[in-house]
This record gives structure tokens, C-alpha cells and sequence, in this order.
């Protein structure tokens, strides 16, 4: 799982993570915004950018992991 001393750690050295972290972010905002009703958009869409965002969740793991091994 990602640890934030990890995270924080990566995020200073490595550009590609730090990518990943920040499209994570946003549609991380973008799905909260559309479950509380600021935003409307179809379920399709936001099925779309969830899957979206766990992925690069994964990838941000796996990132991770790699570096620890």
C-alpha cells in the first residue's frame, strides 16, 4: 500500500511518480466533485475516470514496490 513517507519521499525524486500523483489527484477531486453534486457528468464518464484512477494508483504502487526491493 502506499505509505505518505514513501510517497512524499518519491514524489521529490522522481518525475514520472510525481506525474502519476498529480493526474491521481485530480481525478480523485473530479470524482468527489461529481458525488457531492458540483458537477454532473454521466455514469459512464465517471465509471471511466475511476477506473482511471486506480489504475494509476497501481502504477504509483507498483512504483513503489520496486523501489523498495
Amino acid at each position: 500500500m502506499l505509505n505518505n513517507d514513501s510517497v512524499s519521499n518519491f514524489l521529490e525524486k522522481d518525475e514520472v511518480f510525481r506525474r502519476l500523483h498529480d493526474k491521481h489527484e485530480q481525478l480523485k477531486k473530479m470524482v468527489r466533485m461529481v458525488n457531492e453534486g458540483e458537477i454532473s457528468m454521466d455514469e459512464f464518464e465517471l465509471g471511466a475516470m475511476k477506473k482511471e484512477k486506480l489504475s494509476l494508483k497501481d502504477k504509483m504502487s507498483d512504483m513503489l514496490q520496486e523501489h523498495q526491493h
